[in-house]
């Protein structure tokens, strides 16, 4: 069982080989890109953009995968089925809670990147 709630830990180090220059790199990248993503998520909700808002959970669901954090991606791959179907109602609850989602990955991958 994994130590930490929100990704696999045990999965994520054999994916990148146990490299932790990587593992900063990836994570730096990953918090850079979510805050934009996530608004660029809200913004097309306001719009009513089924198109973006299908393809920027995609990507967010990718870049969450990328660490073996599958609830977080699930999240992910609900927003984006919403958007390829235009069923754009209660996505801003959906988007809050993929947010906080978001923020506890992250919060437990920094926890773990000070732990190698």
């Amino acid at each position: 069982m994994s130590e930490y709630e929100s990704f696999n830990e045990k999965q994520f180090m054999i994916l990148i080989e146990g490299d932790k220059d990587l593992f900063s790199t990836l994570l730096d990248l990953f918090e850079q890109d979510s805050p934009h993503l996530l608004n660029k998520l809200k913004k097309a909700v306001t719009e009513g953009d089924g198109k973006t808002i299908e393809q920027v959970a995609h990507r967010l669901k990718g870049n969450l995968r990328n660490f073996y954090a599958e609830d977080a991606a699930k999240m992910a791959l609900k927003i984006e089925d919403a958007g390829r179907e235009n069923t754009l109602s209660h996505l801003d609850r959906k988007i809050e809670e993929l947010t906080a989602a978001i923020k506890k990955v992250t919060v437990e991958l920094r926890n773990f990147l000070g732990t190698l």
